[in-house]
């Protein structure tokens, strides 16, 4: 009885430490030329972005080592695909763009999703975001409102406010709703998943 006690806390043991092995694997791909296509295996966290100081946008991959292939065809259109991948990738945007989109960070969840399309527009405040071979995508605007929280002594695994799409085929667009139209502060207008626009907050 007491062998078999020790076992399992061995087993238990291996496999933890299997686990925080995994999650403090990382890497960081400094962008310098477009397009950039990179193909391999990736771990579990992996950041991509320009050098300090540039435009573009930035992206925190968590799960990564569930992709096979990212793309960034300019600095505002990323996609990335993997089979049935349930990736997150929190994407943060240059001083410029935060300040047009009015927003500190976008985090998109997929739900086994064979690849997801991001597009930027920020010139008219608007974003694109598409999935191929895949059923829903879990989309989370974070406003400024949360910047200190995220950045001043953030949580390894902080808590963001989802909205949960179904998508078949469509593509979401989201559009900031202009100030003299707004009912709440941070108001976001999404298209394609419905007949009429769904209003969200960003958090």
């Amino acid at each position: 009885m007491i062998y078999s006690i020790l076992i399992l806390i061995v087993i238990g043991l291996a496999f933890g430490g299997y686990w925080f092995y995994k999650l403090k694997q990382f890497a960081y791909l400094e962008v310098k030329n477009y397009p950039m296509h990179v193909k391999k295996a990736f771990p579990y966290n992996y950041n991509v972005g320009e050098a300090e100081g540039k435009s573009g946008l930035e992206v925190h991959f968590k799960k990564a080592n569930k992709l096979s292939e990212i793309r960034m065809d300019s600095p505002n259109n990323l996609s990335y695909s993997g089979e049935k991948q349930t990736s997150r990738a929190a994407i943060y945007f240059d001083d410029k763009i935060s300040t047009q989109l009015e927003l500190y960070s976008l985090v998109v969840k997929s739900n086994q999703n064979d690849k997801v399309t991001i597009h930027v527009d920020a010139a008219h405040t608007q974003f694109t975001i598409g999935i191929k071979n895949g059923e829903s995508i879990d989309v989370a605007l974070v406003s400024h409102d949360r910047e200190n929280e995220l950045t001043v002594n953030p949580s390894d695994d902080p808590e963001y406010e989802y909205h949960h799409y179904t998508l078949t085929g469509k593509q979401l667009v989201f559009k900031l709703v202009p100030h003299d139209k707004r009912s709440e502060k941070n108001e976001w207008s999404v298209e394609g998943a419905g007949k009429v626009p769904k209003k969200i907050i960003a958090e």
